[in-house]
């Protein structure tokens, strides 16, 4: 089976319910038919469909009966008690306008209620101090590292790079021969002293 067999396939089962019905414009009503006719695996596709829907439609026992129907849509679109709650809740507020006295009283006692809620419950400081420490400007160093990445970035522009690695490399080494250097003077210095004694 072809893509193109394939896609006209698919296009028709997302059509295929209105076909049948009918509900189609007579144009497309028209260009399913000429479909039918000339693509022989659209067509064997859509007669297994109408062999499963004759079985579907022999057999009795999917036939529902009229009250269990209405069972099954009402409790389909029954709404879930939160909402009725609300609902309710609301009507007795904004409600038909009876008893407006009560519910001005109630609304008055809930604003009332809140406030007291507010002004004796402790209250978290939200103005946290801090310390001295992190509100000193360190100029010096902050100056001194926008120095070193602007030195950084001119010498990537001005192709000093490998220059630069090879100086980086070089001043490594220069630094681990030196510390070698140093650990073996302690240690003759070291020497020196024991055999003094």
């Amino acid at each position: 089976m072809s893509d193109e067999t394939k896609k006209l396939i698919n296009l028709f089962e997302q059509e295929i319910w209105l076909y049948l019905d009918g509900s189609l414009n007579k144009d497309r009503m028209k260009y399913w038919d000429l479909q039918l006719q000339s693509n022989s695996d659209l067509k064997e596709h859509f007669n297994q469909l109408k062999s499963v829907l004759e079985l579907y439609d022999r057999d009795e026992t999917n036939i529902i009966e009229s009250n269990e129907f209405e069972k099954l849509i009402s409790k389909s679109i029954k709404t879930n008690r939160l909402f009725s709650l609300k609902e309710s809740f609301s009507e007795f507020l904004f409600g038909n306008g009876e008893s407006n006295s009560f519910k001005i009283a109630f609304g008055s006692i809930l604003t009332v209620a809140s406030i007291l809620l507010l002004m004796l419950s402790n209250k978290p400081n939200n103005i946290k101090e801090i310390s001295s420490e992190l509100l000193k400007w360190n100029d010096a160093e902050i100056d001194n590292q926008i120095e070193i990445v602007d030195n950084r970035i001119e010498m990537i522009k001005n192709d000093e790079l490998q220059k630069y690695l090879i100086l980086q490399l070089m001043r490594s080494d220069f630094d681990r021969r030196s510390i070698s250097i140093d650990n073996q003077i302690e240690l003759i210095n070291k020497q020196i002293e024991n055999n003094n004694f």
